[in-house]
């Protein structure tokens, strides 16, 4: 099949695991998200061409299926309206942006949510559970030493449950640098050189370490959690859970004193994780519902070219992007009254941006003065 796949493009997202997958499943695919120039702390080679934070994926050689994948990133491609081949959204963090993952899910044909207990909040004709996974060839093969007793890859600081959490298992334990960036292809190798591997879910997520930690061999032990975690797989067989600080040490402590049960559970679990739960099966899965359900069922579909237009610019002004909301203003050259909703809808736009970007401003600042208190003290 020929795939357009669309996100905005970072090395550790979701969609470069999607492309990948697809690519060594044998399909065509091209990239129309984001370009990327990489930086300081992110792993050289990534620098990427892509396309405009509104590129309209209609006026590309018409492929067979066009999925987007949400990176959390400020971008969406125009024309899901107007072209003729389905399309496809993969919508990752519903349990921290829903409402923002409610208009996006009107685009497209078929939806697919990756946390579970999310999907009765969709009002689409198509809406499927398709969890996260892991990319099977960054960890077969792959044998390391122990290092570590706990490692962790991940955001340490986006929730400060998480942080607590980390800071108090480094003082039982020793640990890998987990406030540290790790290239994505030394996540892997973290994980592996860590006799356990540490999860810590936020907002009840089933995310992506649960199934990387895993596939790496180690033994994962994550936060006892709803969103199907238990369908996919079982506590003391696959995986390790604890619902408290005090039974997450003594879990810890147990299987760390216990090689032998330590290494039988990190065994099955790896063989689940890499025989049903690789990006290739998520693919897969997308690509047999977009084939076998053939009608254009993506709400925006119903309307007229100019309410296309006019969603298009809601869901830029709930995205922050005010360039292509004024883009399609001028589109309304004649329709007066249509034009003013997409002037409003901009200024909306610019006002959520500085609104945030004063928010991070007086974060800032407050670091700041934080930090010099405690010099002076």
């Amino acid at each position: 099949m020929d795939i357009a796949v669309a996100y905005g493009y970072l090395p550790h997202t979701t969609g470069v695991y999607v492309e990948r997958a697809l690519v060594e499943m044998g399909h065509s695919v091209a990239f129309v998200g984001l370009p990327f120039v990489s930086g300081d702390g992110i792993s050289s080679g990534e620098d990427r061409a892509g396309f405009g934070i509104d590129v309209d994926v209609s006026v590309i050689n018409v492929p067979d299926l066009v999925l987007f994948v949400d990176s959390g990133l400020p971008y969406f491609p125009r024309g899901l309206d107007r072209i003729a081949a389905p399309t496809a959204a993969y919508l990752i963090d519903v349990h921290q942006n829903l409402r923002l993952e409610q208009e996006m899910a009107r685009f497209f044909d078929h939806v697919f949510v990756a946390q579970r207990d999310y999907l009765d909040r969709f009002d689409h004709p198509s809406v499927h559970w398709l969890p996260l996974a892991c990319d099977s060839a960054l960890h077969l093969g792959r044998e390391f030493e122990k290092k570590w007793d706990v490692g962790f890859v991940g955001n340490a600081r986006q929730d400060p449950e998480r942080l607590r959490k980390l800071e108090l298992v480094a003082d039982h334990f020793s640990t890998n640098d987990y406030t540290k960036s790790y290239p994505k292809e030394e996540i892997a190798e973290v994980y592996s050189r860590s006799r356990i591997v540490f999860n810590c879910a936020v907002g009840d997520e089933v995310n992506m370490r649960v199934f990387e930690g895993m596939a790496s061999g180690s033994l994962l032990v994550t936060e006892r959690v709803a969103n199907g975690q238990s369908d996919l797989f079982e506590d003391g067989v696959h995986f390790v859970e604890y619902s408290s600080d005090a039974e997450m040490i003594e879990k810890i402590r147990y299987y760390l004193d216990h090689e032998n049960e330590r290494e039988k559970i990190a065994r099955v679990g790896q063989e689940a994780a890499l025989s049903d739960h690789t990006y290739q099966h998520r693919c897969e899965r997308v690509i047999d519902v977009a084939t076998s359900r053939p009608d254009r069922m993506a709400p925006i579909r119903r309307l007229s070219t100019s309410q296309a237009k006019l969603e298009y610019a809601r869901l830029y002004a709930a995205l922050r992007l005010v360039e292509p909301q004024l883009a399609i203003a001028g589109e309304f050259s004649g329709r007066r009254w249509n034009q003013l909703t997409a002037i409003y809808l901009a200024a909306k736009g610019l006002a959520r941006r500085v609104g945030l970007m004063t928010g991070a401003t007086r974060r800032l600042l407050d670091l700041r003065t934080r930090v010099r208190s405690r010099k002076l003290s």
